[in-house]
């Protein structure tokens, strides 16, 4: 059983610098994904609710309010296309529970059904486990006497046993995190070489790739969301990334080929030009104030 952080607070002096970030898609969309410098990865709330289409602000209260959820918040300063941003993430192990507590029919219709069948899954994964820890059928119907119900409460006294001994063991872990840690690294080892074998089979961007284009896009957002008021900031965010999409026929931006990488960087670039006047050029993370 994994221990989770404590929410921090939300001021920019108590956010972290992620060891890690990369971009992941989630419902078709981009999302940032973080790693603490435990390993503990994160997910950012903002971008999870712009792909689903529900106001972040609302969602972000609701997880403050969740006596669980909110132990999984945590608060990174990220690169954000040519800025650092202070920035809500969401413990990974935490963002099925939320996605669970969404109301589908407030979120964007091409997306709708997906989330349903997720929430269905999940539902269905918890009395699995739920009928596994208590000794029940897992089909609601097989269970033949009402009185096999009691076996519920004796199995939530076992849970807190579990629990009370897991803290107590908690003490000796070092030795098992650098032994994770060390692992982590090396699936992260395998997991670049399968990337880079996969590119040449597949002629897509490499996940550098998606990045770079990622920021790009962000910075011509923020730059179009400063000239247009009647639109919301994710909205002109999405407009951008559709924009993309139809001009080179891809459903999902890191479908991309390389040759169309380089067309659609000069696109953007142009576009941010035609709005500011200026060039668009950005700094290596490392080069980023913070």
């Amino acid at each position: 059983m994994e221990t989770l952080p404590v929410e921090p607070s939300t001021s920019s002096s108590a956010a972290q610098t992620p060891a890690e970030q990369v971009i992941i898609t989630l419902f078709d969309a981009p999302c940032m994904a973080v790693r603490d410098d435990k390993g503990t990865i994160y997910v950012a709330v903002n971008d999870i609710c712009a792909a689903v289409g529900i106001q972040s602000d609302a969602q972000l209260r609701r997880i403050r309010q969740h006596e669980q959820l909110q132990r999984g918040l945590a608060v990174f300063r990220v690169r954000q296309g040519n800025r650092i941003e202070t920035t809500s993430f969401l413990h990974l192990q935490m963002t099925a529970g939320w996605l669970l507590q969404i109301a589908t029919g407030r979120v964007r219709a091409d997306v709708r059904e997906r989330l349903r069948y997720l929430q269905i899954h999940l539902l269905d994964a918890v009395w699995q486990a739920f009928a596994k820890l208590s000794g029940l059928p897992t089909q609601v119907e097989q269970i033949e006497d009402l009185h096999d119900l009691d076996r519920i409460d004796g199995a939530l006294r076992t849970l807190t046993e579990l629990a009370e001994r897991q803290s107590s063991l908690e003490q000796s872990q070092d030795r098992a995190r650098d032994a994770y840690r060390q692992l982590t690294e090396r699936i992260r080892d395998l997991a670049s070489r399968v990337a880079t074998i996969e590119q040449r089979v597949e002629a897509k961007i490499s996940p550098t790739q998606r990045g770079n284009l990622y920021h790009l896009v962000q910075a011509w957002g923020t730059a179009r969301a400063e000239r247009t008021t009647q639109l919301t900031r994710a909205a002109v965010y999405s407009a951008c990334w559709a924009e993309i999409k139809v001009r080179f026929s891809v459903a999902r931006y890191e479908d991309l080929t390389p040759a169309q990488y380089l067309e659609a960087v000069a696109y953007v670039q142009q576009q941010y030009f035609a709005l500011t006047g200026a060039p668009l050029t950005l700094l290596a993370q490392d080069e980023l104030p913070l």
